[in-house]
């Protein structure tokens, strides 16, 4: 007898299962910019972890949500608190599959590294492992989000630990456009932001520290 849904197939679940990749492309839904912009969105771009207990408004910590639900069901709770996070879980088991992906990408640039024969290809070697733990920093932040069941003591005062990174790559890359690059740590703020300024033939890189401030 022919299948006639996805459930009726025997086999092949790591592509038709609940959460798998090809069963979400055909289940998924379409969605537009003005599904989620607008006075009436169908969707909801919400913090993953409330605001109430130190969720901030950087991309890592951001998901698009149905509307309704995020009202109705998720409002401040963690995802772990949600009755269908079982579910959720497996919608995003890719990003856990990427996040290791790239972690076994840069144990093995870390041996090449130690074995170059020149120092450009050492550089090359270190450029492209910093770009790697960026890409799976971003990835591992953004799952293990959904799988906190408390939410740490300090978490809100270290979401500023972003913009250390930013600045500390920002740094490498001027540095090898200007002679001299200066770090230099700036005022209390209650948006995450770095600027950059040109004094007298030198760039100044000033860090706006994020503050935190819930009410």
């Amino acid at each position: 007898m022919r299948p006639q849904t996805l459930d009726d197939y025997i086999g092949q679940q790591h592509l038709v299962g609940r959460g798998a990749v090809l069963r979400r492309m055909i289940e998924g839904k379409q969605i537009r910019i003005s599904d989620f912009v607008g006075a009436n969105p169908k969707f909801d771009i919400e913090h993953t972890i409330p605001r109430s207990v130190g969720g901030d408004s950087t991309k890592m910590k951001l998901t698009l949500c149905d509307s309704r639900f995020n009202r109705e069901v998720k409002k401040t709770k963690l995802p772990t608190e949600l009755p269908n996070h079982d579910e959720i879980m497996a919608r995003i088991n890719d990003w856990r599959e990427k996040y290791e992906s790239l972690d076994g990408q840069i144990r093995k640039l870390r041996g090449k590294s130690k074995g170059a024969t020149t120092k450009k290809l050492k550089d090359d070697i270190i450029y492209n492992r910093h770009l790697l733990e960026l890409q799976r920093n971003y990835w591992r932040g953004k799952y293990l989000r959904f799988t906190m069941e408390i939410v740490p003591e300090g978490f809100s005062r270290r979401q500023g630990t972003d913009i250390g990174v930013i600045s500390k790559y920002a740094r490498l890359y001027l540095k090898s456009l200007f002679k001299h690059v200066y770090t230099v740590n700036g005022i209390a703020t209650t948006a995450s932001d770095v600027e950059t300024n040109f004094v007298d033939g030198q760039l100044y890189i000033t860090k706006i520290v994020d503050l935190q401030i819930i009410n």
